[in-house]
């Protein structure tokens, strides 16, 4: 007779042991707060005490004149900060070496002062700011204490932003999609480990914030959501199915080694700069890129470590993909089927072992070097210094090195198994250039410059 059997499971186990996994669905449901601090100003003040405020490295400094009561310390303040020009909402003799709203990042905050104290608020509820003081005096104070921190529908760290009002949790998989809310703030989450992240092209927010502050000055917060991730595979995938996916998504993969999928992006927001930003990562971390734009440490203040990095196509083989790489990121392996793939300055110690280049554009700069470089297809721009240890070439591909007029070395002879394939070396650039036509006949697409020898021999 039929039996009916029935499962249930509390946890599980899989083979890289991660347990219990949760998912958990970003909302940004929680209410915007504003942040407020207050200073208090004690002890006693004497002419030319000074009381230093600063944000981001950025100072207001103010030198008390005769105006010496601890009231009368926290009009000046508060005067200060809120001052268009270091001359103006002076109560005395006071002195400032710039008015408080000529610096950028304080015009995100207002003071008001109340007895000896000043209250610092911000302008916009749910975007922090950091605020430091430096005192000049003998028995003068001024002790700033959090009243109210920021919160709101930004922050990773508030439950009410994830579904069931739960914050992640090491082994836990993190969930965007269908909704346009930014995660912006507190996205520094190095201690949650083993996690998977999944950022669906129906996810419009914005994933961390630009270098460039709107407001006007570089970025001080923290830029990249800092995860560790599994290892597993599809571990970090961005932008599957239906949408215009997301225009900024910063990712910091710490030590960790995610299997890294983007099957799309979305337009940047700054077209100077590509959707994600990938850095971190440790030599086990692969990345695959089907199309979108993206960059391997866009910044030299950053480092990327990738092992094999693939980059296909979807729809338009030579341009679907744009991936850009930082002048900090090492890459043991790149596999090219489509796109366009630029090396920005790369380091001359970064040498990449093999690049299997079949469609598009490859533009190498600097001073990287690679082992062994097989084009089968579409264009390499070879700008860097660097070493190539052998040169492979066939189907139509083209090795060009005439954009950049420094000396080139290639240790082995150039390896050209097509007639179609291309050397253009106009300039002479290549030293010690030897070349092997294996079963290949046509020598007009070797556009090699004038004055120089054909010495035949058989090929190695």
């Amino acid at each position: 007779m039929p039996i009916a059997i029935s499962f249930s499971w509390t946890s599980y186990h899989n083979f890289h042991g991660r347990c219990a996994i949760s998912t958990k669905v970003w909302t940004g449901g929680a209410a915007d707060i504003a942040q407020r601090d207050t200073g208090t100003v004690g002890g006693t003040w004497v002419q030319s005490d000074a009381l230093t405020l600063t944000i981001n490295n950025q100072n207001l400094v103010i030198t008390i004149g005769t105006a010496t009561t601890t009231a009368n310390v926290a009009t000046i303040v508060s005067q200060a900060w809120n001052a268009s020009t270091r001359l103006a909402n002076l109560l005395s003799d006071e002195s400032l070496n710039i008015g408080g709203q000529e610096i950028p990042e304080f015009t995100e905050v207002t003071a008001s002062n109340s007895a000896s104290t000043v209250i610092f608020t911000a302008n916009t509820s749910g975007i922090p700011y950091t605020l430091t003081r430096a005192v000049s005096s003998a028995a003068g104070t001024f002790v700033i204490s959090a009243t109210q921190a920021a919160d709101g529908s930004h922050f990773y760290d508030n439950a009410n932003n994830w579904s069931g009002a739960t914050l992640p949790v090491s082994s836990d998989k993190l969930v965007f999609q269908n909704n346009a809310i930014d995660l912006l703030y507190n996205i520094s989450q190095a201690a949650t480990t083993n996690v998977s992240l999944q950022i669906d092209a129906s996810y419009t927010g914005r994933i961390g914030l630009a270098p460039r502050n709107p407001t006007g000055y570089n970025e001080y917060r923290a830029r990249h959501l800092t995860l560790g991730f599994a290892s597993d595979a599809r571990s970090l995938v961005i932008g599957e199915g239906p949408g215009s996916a997301s225009s900024r998504i910063n990712i910091n993969a710490n030590t960790s080694s995610p299997k890294v999928v983007i099957a799309n992006t979305g337009i940047p927001e700054n077209l100077s700069r590509a959707a994600v930003d990938l850095i971190g990562g440790d030599a086990d971390m692969d990345v695959t890129i089907r199309r979108g734009t993206l960059t391997l440490a866009s910044e030299s203040t950053n480092s990327a470590s990738v092992s094999t990095l693939e980059i296909g196509f979807d729809v338009s083989r030579s341009t679907d993909a744009q991936v850009y790489v930082g002048d900090t990121t090492t890459i043991q392996e790149i596999k090219k089927r489509g796109g366009v793939l630029t090396v920005i300055n790369a380091s001359s110690g970064a040498a990449i072992a093999t690049v299997t280049h079949m469609e598009g554009l490859i533009e190498v700069n600097g001073g990287v070097g690679a082992t062994l470089l097989d084009l089968q297809g579409g264009e390499l721009r070879w700008h860097s210094t660097g070493t190539i240890g052998t040169l492979k070439l066939s189907g139509a591909a083209t090795f060009d090195v005439s954009r950049d007029h420094r000396a080139k070395g290639i240790t082995n002879p150039v390896e050209r198994y097509s007639d179609s394939s291309r050397i253009i070396d106009p300039f002479q650039t290549i030293t010690n250039l030897r070349i092997d036509n294996n079963q290949v006949s046509d020598l007009g697409n070797l556009i090699l410059g004038t004055d120089f020898r054909i010495t035949r021999a058989a090929t190695a």
